[in-house]
């Protein structure tokens, strides 16, 4: 457990991983306390995995959504006023390409549950979005 009084607190990760972090808040003059809980999957550029991995984050004004997100098997690609061909590339963590598709539908039932990234390229943009296989 990290504590602090600063408002700004930093904390540096070295493994790649899904880490649920507690923020609770209270002020000392008046005894109010609050909290905020948030699970997140963080990427490490370097680090103790794979110096060789760095994942973009997933934009929020992209046209771009995977639903369910996690998933126990499938989960569909829409991408918002696009009609084209759509290519799908399935890396595990360390990097490696597990599988590719054109199919807007893609299972990973095969697959372990575990975070995953999906390389979505449709036009001229490729996103990469990562996935959670529950």
């Amino acid at each position: 457990m990290l504590q602090s009084n600063n408002s700004s607190v930093f904390h540096e990760y070295l493994y790649n991983g899904l880490y649920g972090v507690t923020l609770i808040a209270e002020d000392i003059n008046t005894g109010c306390i609050d909290t905020m809980y948030k699970s997140d999957f963080i990427y490490c550029t370097g680090g103790l995995d794979n110096p060789a991995i760095d994942i973009t984050e997933h934009k929020s004004n992209s046209n771009l959504t995977i639903y369910p997100n996690p998933t126990p098997d499938q989960m569909t690609i829409d991408i918002k006023g696009y009609n084209g061909v759509v290519n799908i590339e399935v890396y595990d963590l360390q990097g490696r390409l597990l599988e590719t598709t054109t199919n807007t539908t893609v299972s990973l039932k095969k697959h372990a549950k575990g975070i995953y990234v999906l390389k979505v390229s449709y036009g001229e943009i490729t996103e990469e979005v990562r996935v959670i296989r529950e």
